[in-house]
C-alpha cells in the first residue's frame, strides 16, 4: 500500500468517500476542512500542523493528529486549492475574451450601432490565460506546494475543483453567469483556457502534477455530468450534501481521481527504485 496525504477543503468528501471502496492500493490519511485557509494549517518544514480548535475538531472527526510529518508518505494531493471555474468566469463578467466563438461579431454589432459603443474592455485568450495562471501561483495549494517542495521531493498530485453539476441548466437564474458562458457558446473555450491554465501553471514546481478531471465526466464544457455528483457526501461522511448542492461530487468521481493518482504513482514509484538500485550498486561495479 502506498500511504497517501489529502489536504483540501469540503471537495476532499468525493476522496473520501471513495476510499471506502477500496479499489485501489492507497492508504489515504485526511488533513482537511470546510473552506480550509492558511488560518487553519500551516506547513512547518515538512510537517502540516493544525492552527485552531476549529481545524482539531475536524482532524478529529477524520482520525487525523493534529500534526503529521509529510516525510512519511509516498505523495501529498492539494484538492480544490487552486483556481476553479468560479473567478474564471468572473473575468468574463467585466472583460470581453478575443478568439473566443462569436466575440468578433459581437464587437462588429456594436461597432455598428448608431452610436457605437465597446462594452466591455477586451482582452487576448493569452492574456486571460495568464491571469488565471497567476491566480493559481497566488493560490493557497501552489503556496503550500511550493514551500513542501522546499523541504522534500514527495511527489504532489493537484486536483482543483470539480466543475459544478449540469442541474444548473435546469434553473437559469441559479450561477446566473455560468449558464450565460453555456448560452454564448462560451463554455468549452473557458474550460479549455483554465484547464491549459492549471497545465502550465502546476508543473512549475519539481515533481508536482496535475490531475484533470477526466473527460466523459463533463457535459457542456464546463459542467460536471450529475451521475458523478448525485449524492455527494459532507466532509463527515455520515452526511449527505443538500439536494440543492450542485457543487460537490461523489465518490464516483473521487474514485476516477483516486485511480488515476494510483497509477501514476506506481510509475514514479517504480523509477525511483531504480535510480536507487542503480545509484547502490552502478552498472559494472
Amino acid at each position: 500500500m502506498m500511504r497517501v496525504c489529502v489536504v483540501g477543503n469540503s471537495h476532499v468528501s468525493m476522496l473520501l468517500g471513495a476510499s471506502q471502496v477500496q479499489r485501489h492500493d492507497l492508504e489515504l490519511t485526511f488533513f482537511a476542512k470546510p473552506k480550509l485557509s492558511s488560518l487553519d494549517v500551516e506547513l512547518d518544514g515538512g510537517r502540516l500542523c493544525c492552527k485552531n480548535d476549529a481545524m482539531q475538531e475536524w482532524l478529529d472527526r477524520l482520525g487525523t493528529p493534529s500534526q503529521i510529518d509529510l516525510a512519511d508518505f509516498d505523495a501529498v494531493v492539494f484538492v480544490a486549492l487552486s483556481t476553479s471555474i468560479y473567478p474564471a468566469v468572473r473575468i468574463t463578467q467585466s472583460h470581453v475574451v478575443s478568439g473566443w466563438p462569436h466575440q468578433g461579431a459581437q464587437l462588429k454589432a456594436r461597432l455598428d450601432r448608431p452610436k457605437p459603443t465597446l462594452g466591455r474592455p477586451m482582452i487576448t485568450r493569452d492574456t486571460y490565460v495568464s491571469i488565471l495562471m497567476a491566480l493559481n501561483q497566488r493560490s493557497l495549494g501552489f503556496q503550500f506546494a511550493t514551500s513542501l517542495r522546499a523541504v522534500s521531493d514527495v511527489p504532489i498530485y493537484m486536483i482543483t475543483q470539480p466543475f459544478p453539476s449540469t442541474r444548473i441548466r435546469q434553473d437559469p437564474s441559479t450561477h446566473p453567469v455560468i449558464n450565460r458562458v453555456v448560452d454564448r457558446n462560451h463554455s468549452e473555450a473557458l474550460s479549455a483556457d483554465l484547464l491549459h491554465s492549471h497545465r502550465h501553471t502546476f508543473p512549475m514546481i519539481e515533481n508536482t502534477t496535475y490531475v484533470a478531471q477526466p473527460q466523459h465526466t463533463r457535459a457542456d464544457g464546463c459542467l460536471t455530468h450529475e451521475q458523478f455528483m448525485r449524492g455527494a457526501r459532507r466532509l463527515d461522511i455520515d452526511k449527505q450534501q443538500p439536494q440543492d448542492d450542485v457543487m460537490h461530487a461523489n465518490a464516483d468521481l473521487g474514485d476516477l481521481y483516486l485511480q488515476a493518482i494510483s497509477k501514476h504513482l506506481k510509475t514514479v514509484c517504480t523509477g525511483q527504485n531504480a535510480r536507487h538500485r542503480e545509484n547502490t550498486h552502478p552498472a559494472g561495479k
